[in-house]
This record gives C-alpha cells, structure tokens and sequence, in this order.
C-alpha cells in the first residue's frame, strides 16, 4: 500500500469486497489487467478506481501469474439458475462423467468463484479414465473455474513459483515428491498461514489432481473424488471448441460472483455447519451451487464406494494385495516374481477385471512400492520375507486401505502391530 498526496493506492491481488455489497475483481480487458467494479446495481470495467480516499488499482503480473485466465469482460445472467443450468449441459456434454460426477463438478466449479469466502478450500482428485479423459477434463476446468493455472509437472520448484497471492484454481496433471503433497496440502485450509515466497498466507487454494496423489494426502485434508469413465478419442470436441467456451463461461461467471459475493459471504457465516470431515466441503459446495434436486451427501457416499471399487482393480493395488497374500502362507519364507503374478492375475479375474500382468511389470510395481526385490539363488529374483520386507508390505497395504489389510490374520504379529497403532 502507498500514499502520495494524501490519496492511499492500492493494489488488487485477489479481490476487494466492500460492506455496501459492491465489489471490486480483475478483468483482462484489451490485453491488460483492470478492475471489474460492481456497485451493488450495476458492472463496469476500467483501469482505476476510487472510493473512501483510496484508489484501487489491478496488481502486478510476474511471469508465473500471467500464464493464470483472467476474464475477457463481465457478463451478467438474468439468474444463477440459468447459468448453473448451461454448466451441466457442458459437462454432459463430455460422455466421461455420469450425472452424479457432473453434479459434484458443478458444486467445486462454482465454489472455485467464492474459495476466498470459506475456511476450507475444496480439492478435487480425478480417478479412473485415460490420459485423455484427464487431460480433457482439465481443459474443461480450464474453462469454467476462477482464475485457473494448468500445471503439467509439479515439483518443488515449481510450488515455489506459483502465483498463491492471486489465489488461482490448480489445474495439476502430475506431482512428484511427498514434500511436494504436503505443501499443497497446507494450502487448503484459512486462517491457518502457509509460507510462500517469503512472506505467510493465509489464502486458501483449490486444486484438481491425478489419482496417483489419493494414496498420500491423508483422510485429514479430504478430497472430493470425480471418476472418470473411458470414452473413444474421436467423441472429444476440438480445441476451438474449448477456447469458445473459457470465453463465454468466465465472462458469465464473474458476473455471477460480482453480483452475489455478498450473499455467498453471509451465507457461509449463518449456515449452520455439516459434521464430518467432508462436512466443510459439502457446506462450500451446497451455498454456491445450490440444487434441491441434488443431495450432494448420497453422492459422496457412492463416490466413495465407486473410487474404492476403482481403486481395487488397479495393478499396483492387486500386487500389493497378492504379496501380502503370499506374505501371510505359513513357513513361506520368499516368492518368486511370478509366483506374485499369478496370484495378482487370479485375484484381479476373480474381480472380474482381468489384467494380464506379466512379472517384468510385478516387479517394477513392487519397486515402486518399496518393496524390496532380491536375487533368489538360480530361479530369478523376487521377494524375501524377512522381517524389514513383512513390516514393509503390511505398510503398504495399510496405507492403500486394501481389503485383505482390514482383516487381521491370526498369529501374524505384523497385522497385530497395525491394529494396535489404529
């Protein structure tokens, strides 16, 4: 904040919000930043505004923030209604979410134009699909969410430079390391204060990630699950397409958050709150997108059902769960890579999900999960089950919340020692 000649500048970051309901955001108008002002009865764009001896002016891009989407212009719809109406059709209109998906995608879009209203900002994981049913569903996030940032690879580094202040939507393909998770994680959550780039904020941050990071993030910090379904490629729209719809449906958007901010502000203030861990999220989703027709918590429910379903038929689970399998015959001291195989193959079809894993692909998964592999004499490598390997593997299993896990088998002290620390 600066004074000169007895007027105070400042500099819009992420919104101003005013007790009079009026409303100040950021446009992209003409290939600059400038203000989006609602007054509470109507909406105009322009480089600068004054009020109450201050003058508001757009904050400062740095390279990383530029690559953020800010609205073209303003749009104001004639009601919510409509508009929460048009989103639906456009996510259906996409054949790889089914209506309880595009439910729950349509709450977290809208809740990403009020994130700096709530105490918890949702995070979304997508499961299941392909490369590009991912990839596709970020575009279409890409489009409808405030202030979105497609990140292909995030590392530390690349935390370190994302533009928090201006409070964007986190579009991640990938991440990679669990330092990498935890701090995403303490992004999520106000009044606590994360530190970034030198200085604490206190602003929490919404993200969409791969299904890859569910395994690590900890039931403390839910996330809401959006299963993707496989589709042919030749049934996605083109790029055009997408470009049409950013356009269109961020300029209407903000229009939607400019003329209801205050409302959203004191509804989250009176709501009476929903218990549970998923209760801050459900609380979010239900005051910014409301739909009488929808009870978001019998959606969670079979969201979660579906995600572990999904969750139970990928390799990395079922080799897990094979290992574990083998871990617990009596007297057995090693097996073989393949001898693991086929027990994941056999466990995988009686699922009714054959996968066909041959041992090259066993062994690079074990690896993956920290399960050491080691040469066992003339018959090839595979797994010892010494005491470091079986507290390793029951770990493992513990942590992908496998099914066999959840039954203690008797006389094994390593099942005892995870129901004891439960």
């Amino acid at each position: 904040m600066q004074t000169k000649s007895h007027v105070t500048v400042e500099k819009v970051i992420s919104a101003v919000a005013f007790d009079d309901a009026s409303t100040i955001d950021l446009v992209m108008a003409g290939g600059a930043l400038c203000l989006a002002v609602w007054t509470g009865k109507s909406v105009s764009v322009a480089k600068n505004y004054s009020r109450d001896g201050k003058t508001y002016l757009p904050g400062d891009l740095d390279p990383m923030a530029s690559a953020i989407y800010f609205p073209r212009r303003v749009h104001l719809d004639e009601n919510a209604d409509k508009l929460r109406a048009d989103v639906q059709i456009e996510l259906t209109r996409v054949k790889f979410l089914d209506q309880n998906n595009v439910a729950l995608l349509t709450g977290f879009i809208f809740t990403s134009w009020f994130t700096d209203t709530f105490v918890v900002a949702p995070s979304l994981v997508l499961v299941g699909g392909g490369a590009d049913e991912n990839d596709h569903c970020l575009k279409l996030l890409n489009c409808f969410c405030r202030r979105p940032l497609l990140i292909a690879y995030c590392n530390g580094r690349t935390f370190n430079n994302l533009p928090l202040r201006y409070q964007p939507t986190l579009l991640i393909s990938s991440v990679v390391g669990e330092a990498v998770v935890s701090c995403l994680q303490s992004t999520s959550y106000a009044p606590a204060k994360y530190f970034h780039q030198g200085e604490f904020l206190e602003t929490p941050i919404m993200k969409v990630m791969p299904s890859a990071i569910a395994d690590t993030w900890g039931d403390t910090n839910p996330i809401i699950p959006i299963v993707l379904q496989t589709v042919r490629a030749d049934k996605y729209p083109a790029e055009h397409y997408y470009a049409n719809l950013r356009e269109e449906f961020q300029a209407r958007l903000l229009g939607h958050r400019l003329r209801n901010l205050h409302e959203v502000r004191k509804a989250a203030w009176t709501k009476d709150r929903t218990s549970g861990p998923m209760g801050p999220m459900l609380d979010a989703l239900t005051i910014c997108a409301p739909n009488p027709s929808v009870n978001l918590q019998t959606i969670f429910k079979a969201q979660e059902e579906e995600v572990e379903l999904e969750r139970e038929s990928q390799a990395d689970h079922i080799i897990c769960e094979a290992a574990l399998a083998l871990c617990h015959d009596k007297g057995r001291v090693q097996a073989m890579v393949a001898e693991i195989t086929g027990v994941a193959n056999s466990i995988a079809e009686k699922r009714g999900n054959p996968l066909d894993l041959v041992a090259r692909a066993t062994g690079h998964q074990l690896k993956r999960l920290g399960i050491k592999i080691v040469r066992v004499g003339a018959a090839g490598r595979g797994v010892k089950f010494d005491r470091y390997t079986r507290v390793a593997i029951h770990k493992v299993a513990s942590h992908m919340s496998l099914p066999s896990a959840k039954i203690q088998t008797p006389g094994c002290p390593d099942c005892e020692a995870l129901e004891k620390r439960h």
